[in-house]
């Protein structure tokens, strides 16, 4: 114990001559891991880079800055601050550093220690000798790394410093970063599909549209003026990039309508045109503020403003087109475009947008300056474009049809009409410069196309199919092709399918795989192997499933005929049971019986196609049959099929495989998760084509039977095997043989 005395002279009451202070415990080292106590120590970093992610350094090189022009500047370091915001000493217990980077002080952060509320400023240099360079344009200058700090914060004992940057062999000459490039180093997740990353040739970039004002991707948002977005005081803007000629350029805010009439904001200096994060001439970054006290109250508009990138304005109409020429009518001058900034992972950063301005004449790489803005939304007055009522048993956008050049008679139907909606949700009216079709010999529009649709309408497009097949050769003729519409909020692609028979049935039908393919599935039916008499095997894509269940339980399975190819006038019923009883069998669908030989076939007596949704429960099987032709029945479960005593004598004992699943695969030969293609056949008459039913099914994996319905683990449904009463009938036939 520490003793202090004290003097209390003339004090009141009882006489205070001695205190006694404990001594503070000593805070002591683990003593297995030798690690200092974690107390309340608490880490806090922020970089001094002004972009948007505060835990991020960026970094630009050139080997050669001075190629086009003398002594171009270049970001070849960053700085982190790291902090104490707890109570206790901070720790540094380790560090790490991982990618083409050093330490500018390599001994700054050995045996570190942050008192409470202490700081320290650590500087990160790009380490041109670490780094293997691309030898190409067309190869990506991207690096990334990370500085990982190891504290004794019991919170995050492991704090993550992002590093990103871009490296050029030379200053402009097809080595500047592509904006896809700029936008990665700096830790955004928005990506511009189909820009090339050769820094010169922009051919076929979606950006190198002459200046039409049109958006470019679904993230590109067409808004001539801004605001400060709901419950902001104050928007920031902040130039990332400058990949440009030898020159200054600044940004400002202008008046709605009045480019001239604009307010200064900042500009970078004539020496930082080849760089990440350009510093203005006085050596700080080009980074501003907006507060609506800055916007004059004479502007128009409610705080309304513009952008004026180095003469350019956000608005297109006051900008002069490029050079080239374009359709008539359309807006050109779309030198300053804005992109919706996401996170990495996907996720829409609220109120943050990413600026790119590009100069007239040059090649629409769009890089030249680089923003982000925080804290803005765009004003109404931008219109949309989202297309409603395709096939959604299509493997993307699209339309499948069929057409039937000699149909049995006036009352057969098939489908070789189909419509869509385009449909604007925006507050300004959609211009649609021009609807073309890729094959117009096989698919053509009904009637007259839009060409401008008021905020908030819609309108109907009607295609028809008029492929032929014109050969009597016992095939049918499958047709792909594709329908875009170029509007001024953007260009939109649909996929287009067609399979053309010369007459109804009589060997003219089409294959699966034609089917299939119809859909914009990749999906491998192998055809040459699917007649094979109902053996159970799997072929191509299939997957052996007797039975199913839901993918997630909590969500309904879908099912959805995209096909009928049957006898005239057939009329056949989907159902789904389950793995107990023929008698739980209940009836999802019926195809129309004038509906027998189409793609996409309605339902009975309705003019909708054949579908119906289950819940995600219990697991099942499926049943298909015929009306009125008792042998044209079909079960999922082969072994169902052998037991089944109408059809006895039809299916051998190795055989039975007649509803057949293939997983379902979209146009870029991915797996569609949860949906498989369904395909049928009957063992009465069958010729094993398979495509006398052929569905679609959503929501759903195979199941494998449980010890519930298999117990001795043979792989078979023991209703399936199993006479409980002895009367020759196993059990999953014995209360109804008799189904339809």
């Amino acid at each position: 114990m520490n003793t202090i005395a004290i003097s209390v002279p003339n004090g009141d009451g009882v006489n205070l001559d001695q205190l006694r202070v404990a001594t503070a415990p000593t805070l002591v080292d683990d003593p297995i891991t030798g690690d200092p106590p974690a107390g309340d120590a608490q880490i806090a970093i922020q970089s001094l880079d002004p972009a948007y992610f505060d835990d991020r350094l960026h970094f630009s090189w050139l080997d050669n800055n001075s190629a086009s022009a003398k002594d171009r500047d270049y970001k070849e370091s960053g700085t982190v601050k790291i902090g104490n915001e707890g109570s206790d000493p901070l720790v540094l217990k380790g560090y790490e550093i991982d990618g083409p980077f050093k330490l500018a002080d390599p001994g700054q952060l050995d045996g570190l220690v942050l008192q409470p509320g202490e700081t320290i400023d650590v500087v990160v240099n790009f380490d041109r000798a670490a780094y293997v360079a691309p030898t190409s344009q067309s190869a990506s200058g991207v690096f990334t790394g990370a500085l990982r700090l190891l504290t004794n914060d019991a919170s995050d004992p492991e704090t993550v410093v992002a590093l990103g940057g871009f490296w050029q062999a030379r200053d402009e000459g097809g080595w500047e970063p592509s904006v896809n490039e700029v936008w990665e180093a700096f830790g955004f997740g928005t990506f511009i599909p189909g820009v090339p990353t050769n820094g010169w040739d922009e051919t076929g970039s979606p950006l190198n549209n002459k200046d039409i004002y049109e958006a470019a991707t679904e993230l590109e948002v067409l808004s001539p003026y801004w605001q400060l977005a709901d419950g902001v005081t104050e928007a920031r803007i902040t130039q990332i990039a400058a990949f440009h000629g030898a020159a200054s350029s600044g940004f400002s805010i202008h008046a709605p309508g009045v480019r001239t009439d604009r307010i200064g904001l900042s500009n970078h200096s004539d020496a930082n045109n080849q760089s990440f994060l350009p510093l203005r001439s006085n050596g700080d970054f080009a980074t501003r503020t907006i507060t609506a006290a800055q916007i004059p109250d004479i502007w128009i508009g409610d705080d309304t403003f513009g952008f004026n990138i180095d003469g350019y304005s956000s608005d297109p109409t006051l900008n002069s087109p490029g050079p080239g020429s374009a359709p008539a009518g359309v807006q050109r001058g779309h030198f300053v475009r804005f992109f919706q900034a996401l996170e990495a992972d996907g996720d829409v950063i609220e109120n943050v947008y990413l600026m790119l301005h590009d100069y007239a004449g040059v090649n629409y790489d769009y890089n030249d300056n680089m923003y982000v803005i925080e804290g803005v939304k765009p004003v109404s007055g931008a219109p949309s474009l989202a297309i409603a009522g395709l096939d959604d048993a299509f493997a993307g956008d699209g339309l499948a049809l069929s057409r039937i050049e000699k149909p049995r008679n006036s009352a057969q139907e098939f489908r070789d009409v189909a419509t869509f909606e385009i449909v604007n949700d925006g507050s300004a009216a959609l211009t649609i410069h021009e609807i073309t079709i890729g094959d117009p010999s096989a698919f053509k529009l009904v009637g007259t196309a839009p060409t401008s649709i008021a905020a908030g309408q819609k309108a109907t497009v009607t295609v028809a199919f008029t492929g032929v097949d014109g050969v009597n050769d016992n095939k049918a003729v499958l047709y792909e092709s594709d329908l875009t519409i170029r509007t001024n909020a953007g260009t939109h692609t649909i996929d287009l399918g067609g399979v053309a028979q010369l007459e109804s049935e009589n060997f003219e039908e089409p294959t699966v795989a034609q089917i299939v393919k119809a859909f914009g599935y990749t999906t491998d039916i192998a055809q040459g192997a699917l007649s094979n008499g109902g053996r159970v095997e799997a072929i191509g894509d299939e997957v052996l499933a007797p039975y199913l269940r839901a993918l997630d339980a909590s969500k309904p399975v879908e099912i959805i005929q995209i096909a009928a190819y049957l006898q005239a006038n057939n009329v056949a019923r989907t159902f789904v049971h389950d793995l107990s009883s023929a008698a739980s069998a209940t009836e999802l669908f019926a195809q129309d019986g004038q509906n027998y030989q189409t793609l996409l076939p309605d339902a009975l007596g309705t003019s909708s196609v054949a579908r119906s949704v289950l819940d995600g429960g219990d697991p099942f099987g499926i049943f298909i049959a015929v009306d009125d032709r008792p042998t044209f029945r079909s079960w999922s479960d082969p072994v169902a099929n052998r037991e089944d005593s109408i059809l006895s004598g039809l299916v051998g004992s190795d055989r039975g495989h007649l509803i057949r699943f293939f997983t379902a695969m979209d146009a870029d030969g991915d797996v569609i998760e949860g949906s498989y293609i369904g395909v049928q056949d009957y063992a009465g008459g069958s010729n094993f084509d398979y495509n006398d039913t052929v569905f679609l099914i959503k929501n759903v994996m195979p199941y494998d039977l449980g010890v519930a319905e298999d117990a001795n683990g043979d792989g078979v449904n023991d209703a399936l095997q199993t006479d409980r009463d002895g009367n020759g009938v196993v059990a999953f036939f014995d209360v109804n043989e008799t189904l339809v």
